[in-house]
């Protein structure tokens, strides 16, 4: 799990969970393989003690991931773990590698790459190396072969997200997640030295293919699914009652398109009278002149925040992003 930023100093402020890789850890973990996480956000190491770390772990396989704003993180280290561990396989995923598989592996020394969603392909990637099988049965990846570069299949998205089971967050130091936000002070609500704050997803995917977004590339590789209100309520409560988080961050690409989709989530919510605040990514667009009494509910529910996306307030632009938005 990379630090956000080179010479990032985990004191200065906050630090984010990793849920991508958390879903991923906790996947690998269910099927019975043994890993170690090197979690460089929550314990930031030096470059020659980081170089250690890998050389005396021996690691077979070494896999992250991450977004294109880290990738002058990622491509030295793909080189420090090869120049490390010549024999060890490196397989790179989220949305950085995503949109140029073949490039990311003519441009790095990685073996494999994944495209899409990343839990359960990762597990057939290591199920391959196990049985020693060909990486052309394992669908959404791309992979080195001979000195060649070839890509398989698309895998299918996950239909129904409300059978998934929870994350298994305590493969991280999640205090350690929840104590950094002492360093937070937030413009609209101040500091958060007493809340204990967590993400959650609410939905995977997003309904629209704005063209600066990674999502508008992936669109079929990463459709709209939402999980259930219930589901929903079930993951706050366990979050409560394991690591009593008291503020939620729907971390989604966009929480409520619509006030129709909306409503079943903070329905939910206030039935549930969990005690806690949580914050929402929206459209812009998505609150109306009549919502007035439809936002008095959003607060009553504990919502202390909605978050909207205001990219341009040019009509010219708007279109040429085709943020289908009208100003």
């Amino acid at each position: 799990n990379f630090a956000a930023r080179l010479g990032w100093v985990k004191e200065k402020t906050k630090i984010d969970f990793p849920m991508g890789l958390c879903l991923v850890a906790s996947e690998t973990q269910r099927n019975g393989y043994n890993f170690t996480v090197l979690d460089l956000r929550a314990y930031p190491m030096a470059d020659d003690e980081l170089k250690n770390a890998i050389r005396v772990g021996g690691y077979d396989v070494v896999a992250f991931g991450g977004l294109i704003t880290q990738y002058n993180i990622i491509k030295p280290f793909v080189e420090l773990v090869r120049e490390g561990l010549p024999q060890s396989i490196i397989i790179v995923g989220n949305s950085m590698v995503a949109p140029i598989p073949m490039k990311f592996l003519q441009w790095t020394k990685a073996d494999i790459v994944v495209i899409g969603e990343g839990e359960y392909t990762f597990v057939d990637i290591l199920d391959t190396i196990v049985s020693g099988g060909d990486f052309s049965n394992v669908k959404g990846i791309a992979y080195k072969e001979n000195g060649k570069v070839f890509i398989t299949p698309p895998c299918t998205p996950l239909s129904d997200l409300n059978k998934k089971e929870f994350p298994r967050w305590d493969i991280f130091d999640v205090e350690a997640y929840i104590k950094s936000f002492g360093n937070y002070t937030h413009v609209r609500y101040g500091d958060f030295s007493e809340r204990r704050p967590f993400p959650i997803n609410s939905v995977r995917g997003c309904p629209f293919r704005c063209n600066f977004c990674g999502n508008s590339y992936l669109y079929d590789l990463n459709p709209i699914r939402a999980f259930s209100p219930e589901y929903i309520v079930r993951i706050i409560k366990t979050l409560i009652e394991r690591y009593k988080v008291n503020f939620i961050w729907f971390q989604d690409e966009l929480t409520f398109a619509t006030v129709k989709n909306a409503e079943p989530i903070i329905d939910a919510l206030l039935k549930a009278d969990l005690g806690i605040q949580f914050e929402v990514s929206v459209r812009v667009g998505f609150l109306k002149e009549g919502d007035v009494d439809f936002a008095k509910k959003m607060r009553e529910a504990g919502c202390v925040s909605v978050n909207y996306g205001l990219e341009s307030g040019s009509p010219t632009i708007l279109k040429a992003m085709n943020k289908k938005i009208r100003v």
